[in-house]
């Protein structure tokens, strides 16, 4: 037993069946100096040290940026999911809109092709004429080229009296069937 007692204190002591092979401070061509053994004086500003790090003393402080987690699937956009109350408004409120008895509020589906994990969804936007409003992401269309990108399949189309009486009917703004 003593062999192996001696063995296991070479071995982690760098003694000479050590792994490391022996480590004697000031011997030449050694590839694992004692700590004490560095080739450089104490305070010398040569001493290589990882990524400018400096030796801590005491405890660790915490750091004082706080650093803000979002869920993965957390909505960034605050108009997503409000397209039907974004867009009822949008004809029903029609102040900025030139021809608004013309603005006809669309519910429909819509195939997405920005988004990820929901294809195809739901959708209502807003029809002046040849243009095309979209409220969750704020952008006016050419008709021509909403219908071409997102292939829409129109459900129901209500004008602004239309809208008013539902939004009275159901108390929310949609989908109503």
């Amino acid at each position: 037993m003593d062999t192996y007692k001696q063995f296991y204190e070479d071995m982690t002591a760098g003694g000479a069946s050590s792994v490391f092979g022996s480590v004697n401070s000031g011997s030449t061509g050694n590839q694992f100096p004692s700590s004490g053994d560095r080739g450089y004086a104490p305070g010398d500003a040569r001493i290589p040290t990882v990524l400018g790090a400096k030796k801590r003393k005491g405890k660790k402080k915490k750091s004082k940026i706080l650093i803000q987690r979002r869920n993965l699937f957390e909505n960034t956009n605050p108009r997503l999911g409000r397209c039907y109350e974004l867009a009822g408004k949008h004809v029903s409120d029609g102040m900025f809109i030139p021809d608004r008895e013309k603005s006809i509020l669309v519910h429909g589906r819509l195939i997405n092709p920005f988004g990820v994990g929901y294809p195809e969804l739901d959708h209502a936007w807003v029809e002046t004429g040849d243009k095309v409003y979209d409220p969750v992401m704020d952008q006016t269309w050419d008709k021509e080229a909403f219908y071409a990108l997102f292939k829409p399949t129109i459900h129901n189309q209500y004008n602004r009296k239309q809208l008013h009486k539902k939004i009275m009917k159901h108390k929310h703004w949609g989908p109503w069937e």
